[in-house]
């Protein structure tokens, strides 16, 4: 007979973060849940740590998916670099917002 007990695998500071932690285990295939960690359940729905349950036969699988290291940036930057912005992109457009230079009134010399 399956063991249906659940444990912890950590607790974050907000729903969002447990969410993500939550994902990272689903897109592994580890079934997981998120709930409160307060009994009496979050403040107004919206404060309070959370915890992400795991099934006690899951957690040496989730300890070792969330050990694993993120992409580590020069990857990142990598990826991000591969393929060059549009030609299109005008970035002196980008520059001016930047630089608080006021907007050119319309020509209203037209009739």
């Amino acid at each position: 007979m399956p063991n249906n007990d659940w444990v912890s695998i950590g607790e974050y500071p907000n729903f969002e973060s447990a969410d993500v932690i939550a994902g990272r285990l689903s897109v592994e295939g580890v079934q997981n849940r998120v709930v409160s960690a307060d009994p009496a359940g979050p403040l107004f729905g919206a404060l309070g740590e959370y915890a992400v349950l795991v099934p006690t036969e899951s957690l040496e699988a989730a300890q070792r998916i969330l050990a694993e290291s993120p992409i580590p940036d020069e990857d990142l930057t990598a990826l991000a670099l591969k393929d060059p912005p549009p030609d299109d992109f005008d970035s002196s457009a980008t520059r001016a917002e930047d630089e608080d230079e006021e907007p050119k009134a319309p020509d209203e010399s037209r009739d």
